[in-house]
């Protein structure tokens, strides 16, 4: 059983009293600890209680684990904005000086934790304290305003959540009689609620007429990214592919490197996949295949490898993500180059031709090339369309059914495919509209349609309008995604007349797309949760879509191309061979082996027949095709023996 803390005020970066509850394992003296740190909104209490099984395996593992309560939290003094505040990073920084001064601590941090312990854990990083080391963000995106507000279409309501005072907290060791903690909690009441920080039709920069500024949640996030690379901190980004940070985690990845995992969960579910629990809110018990991860061992190992420089952990291939409806078994993959290597895009142009598999708006389709003559689609707005809900802002619907809401929508679907075959990535869209209105929200649902008419819900995306200006941005573009800036003096306008283009993407996904499987679009303009611009008024708007030669409206998707790049067989060193796993990726060779791992950079060189040859140091192995199943022959120093190949599932 874990001890019991040492609960102590710290001050912040400006004298503020900061509540925290150290907990230590033994020491002996002269043995020094790294310090693993977890904070965010709440109490220490309920922080310790979410994650008490993690704090106990750090303990155990000779770490010393300090939760932190941010200013206006539990018995901190302060007030805090709502949600983010940039106080908190140089708060935590603050405190890490004064731990890193005590006799049992080597001076060096690690942190972890999902949501707004993620965006924490940013602005940690971006104050840059010394001895931080390596951070664990899960669901949360580095650019808060791209997640919450979606190319400027807001997923929140902009009422309530007016007061954000909270329970009184837990006195600390030192406030015998509680008097400090009622001192903290009264000067609670200056908080901001959640909501409080929005505003209708908003822009990145829009000041707040409620608190008079530009809130820390949408001020544009690039100006601070060079600080949060400066920390030197190793980047683990964990992911989800029902949240609505999945393409935030591989952005992050391509700001920071490091590691980036992806699993078939919903809003920080990852830290409950392994775990039996009761159905509660919009957290369902998690019975996704093979979907668990023992996340606890594995940030153990991350720690081990980069605070103690022990194990082979970081050799492996930096990525691993599920593919949802992938063979049992295989649903885990491993990648080092985003986008993935072996992706080729496919455009399907939307068209007024009859599907005839739906009553719609519009029963069009997607088909592989662009119509010739210009076709346009008229649509009446239609307000009461649902596709989150209260309460459902954080857990996107794959695997549910859009079809009823389908019906309400201009439809386009494709037809059926003749294999089974794997999307994984970012799906793009192109749409040409004008409209009555100047400004209006547009929004897309994809969906497998089934062989049995049944529906799977896919990915979506959101736009509003005037935010259709785009913005050259390395990070954004290098996952082939448009950015939008969303400043002041970027806002557009609609027109009835000249079309306008409306490029964006929809959130990641990774699933296999069964055979006989058709892919339908739906494009709609209104939906009840989301936050609607004020110049929409009463009156309904009419929007038109245009297709056709010069107003090319298209779905792109990411196809993933079956290659085989993992070979289970054996590795012979010398006179003794072993059993192992070889995975051939763009960046190298990596090779597990009796639980270590080996990475090989290499140079890749493919031939004009399809054969791959991986050249590296004292090692060579070729990736050829025979008999209709990939092969992998390995000459040099290490040798691997043919004894099991997989095969590939999709043939």
């Amino acid at each position: 059983m874990i001890r019991k803390p040492v609960s102590h005020y710290y001050t912040g970066c400006d004298g503020t009293k900061l509540a925290t509850d150290l907990y230590l394992p033994d020491v002996v003296p002269g043995e020094k600890l790294s310090t693993i740190i977890y904070t965010g909104l709440g109490g220490r209490k309920e922080l310790y209680e979410e994650q008490k099984s993690m704090i106990t395996a750090l303990v155990d593992n000779k770490y010393a684990v300090l939760v932190i309560e941010l200013r206006g939290n539990g018995a901190s003094f302060g007030s805090h904005e709502g949600f983010l505040n940039l106080l908190d990073g140089q708060d935590v920084k603050a405190i890490m000086e004064t731990i890193a001064q005590q006799e049992w601590s080597d001076g060096q941090f690690a942190t972890f934790g999902g949501s707004v312990k993620g965006f924490v854990q940013d602005l940690i990083a971006g104050a840059q304290p010394k001895g931080l080391k390596a951070v664990i963000p899960c669901d949360c995106n580095i650019d808060f305003y791209y997640q919450d507000f979606p190319n400027g279409a807001s997923r929140h309501l902009v009422s309530g959540s007016e007061g954000a005072q909270g329970v009184l907290g837990v006195p600390v060791d030192e406030d015998i009689d509680g008097s400090m903690a009622q001192a903290a909690w009264e000067e609670h009441r200056a908080n901001l609620g959640f909501l409080q920080q929005y505003v209708p039709n908003m822009r990145r920069d829009s000041v707040n007429p409620r608190i008079g500024y530009a809130p820390a949640m949408v001020i544009p996030t690039w100006e601070r990214l060079e600080e949060e690379k400066a920390s030197g901190a190793f980047y683990y980004k964990n992911g989800s592919w029902f949240d609505p940070g999945a393409t935030a985690a591989m952005l992050c990845y391509q700001i920071f490197g490091g590691k980036l995992l992806i699993g078939p969960w919903r809003h920080c579910e990852m830290y409950h996949c392994n775990k039996e629990l009761p159905e509660t809110g919009n957290m369902p018990v998690f019975d996704m295949p093979n979907g668990s991860f023992q996340w606890e061992q594995d940030y153990l190992q991350f720690y081990e490898a980069v605070l103690r420089q022990k194990g082979t952990y970081l050799q492996q291939p930096p990525i691993r993500y599920y593919t949802v409806g992938e063979t049992p078994g295989e649903e885990w993959k491993y990648a080092d180059v985003l986008p993935f290597s072996n992706t080729k895009r496919e455009k399907f142009f939307l068209t007024t031709e009859k599907s005839g598999s739906i009553h719609s708006c519009l029963d069009g389709s997607l088909k592989g090339t662009c119509p010739k003559e210009c076709e346009t689609a008229e649509y009446t707005v239609n307000k009461d369309i649902t596709l989150f809900g209260p309460g459902m802002t954080l857990d996107r619907n794959l695997g549910s059914s859009f079809a009823k809401e389908a019906e309400k929508c201009l439809t386009f679907t494709s037809g059926a495919l003749d294999a089974d075959r794997e999307l994984t990535g970012i799906p793009l869209l192109d749409l040409w509209v004008t409209s009555t209105h100047k400004d209006g929200i547009f929004l897309a649902v994809l969906e497998e349609v089934l062989p049995d008419g049944s529906t799977y819900f896919l990915a979506d995306g959101a736009i509003r309008a005037s935010h259709a200006k785009t913005t050259p941005n390395p990070y954004y573009n290098s996952l082939e995604i448009p950015y939008h800036a969303g400043m002041s003096d970027d806002l557009v306008q609609m027109d009835e007349k000249v079309p306008l283009q409306l490029s964006f993407h929809l959130e990641a996904v990774s699933k296999i797309i069964h055979k006989g499987s058709m892919l339908r679009l739906s494009i709609f303009c209104g939906e009840r949760f989301y936050q609607q611009p004020e110049e929409v008024g009463e009156d309904t708007p009419e929007i038109r879509l245009w297709m056709g030669e010069g107003t090319e409206s298209f779905l792109s998707l990411p196809w993933i191309t079956p290659e085989i790049t993992h070979f289970a067989g054996e590795i012979q060193i010398g006179e003794e061979k072993q059993k192992a796993d070889v995975y051939l990726l763009t960046q190298g060779i990596y090779v597990h082996c009796q639980g270590e791992w080996s990475h090989y950079p290499c140079k890749v060189e493919r031939e004009e027949n399809g054969d791959v040859i991986y050249h590296a140091e004292n090692l060579t192995i070729e990736k050829t095709r025979k008999e209709d199943k990939e092969i992998a022959v390995a000459t040099g120093r290490l040798s691997f023996c043919l004894k099991a190949s997989l095969p590939d599932m999709r043939k």
